[in-house]
């Protein structure tokens, strides 16, 4: 089982925010982010991108071959590029409206199995999420109306076969949630 939970946990305050890290490592791997929010009390807006791309080239022993030889993982490269951005605006102190979008990118190489020496098999995967939400508060009342998108593109290739296939889900939700104080 599982759950989708579309909920938005911005605040409107007034915040200037700009932050970047960068990692290079093992295997030819390097990872970088970077934000950037703005918010006062009617307005934010936080802008989010990462980016990590590896060779994945890592070292095992390979007990299926005769005298365990050391070798290098082969054909798993990988690149993954991701962009957020989420936007909301308060129309009157107790109203309030969000936007939300996701969208990745992502190319991988996928090694051989242990029975196989060489792999030249590879996938790409392409989503996007989006996400718009009402937010109002009356009296005893409170209500959340979420409405998103959901786009997710798989594209598999393996030459060695002849195979090269692509699969595409679309998916929409909604969600109103409505509450009601009862007091004491």
């Amino acid at each position: 089982g599982g759950e989708l939970n579309l909920q938005d946990q911005s605040s409107f305050d007034s915040t200037l925010l700009l932050e970047a890290n960068f990692t290079y490592g093992s295997f030819n791997t390097f990872r970088t982010f970077g934000k950037a929010l703005y918010s006062n009390y009617k307005f934010y807006g936080v802008t989010r991108v990462s980016y990590l791309s590896s060779d994945n080239n890592y070292p095992f022993i390979d007990s299926f071959q005769p005298g365990n030889p050391k070798e290098k993982m082969s054909n798993a490269k990988v690149r993954l590029l991701n962009f957020m951005q989420q936007f909301g605006a308060k129309i009157k102190e107790r109203n309030s409206f969000h936007f939300n979008l996701w969208l990745s990118d992502a190319q991988r190489q996928i090694p051989p199995i242990i029975s196989k020496e060489v792999s030249r098999q590879s996938q790409d995967d392409y989503s996007l999420r989006s996400m718009l939400a009402w937010k109002g508060q009356f009296k005893r009342i409170s209500s959340v109306f979420t409405t998103a998108f959901f786009q997710d593109e798989i594209h598999y290739r393996d030459p060695e076969i002849y195979l090269d296939q692509k699969s595409i889900m679309q998916a929409f939700r909604n969600n109103l949630l409505l509450k009601y104080d009862m007091g004491k």
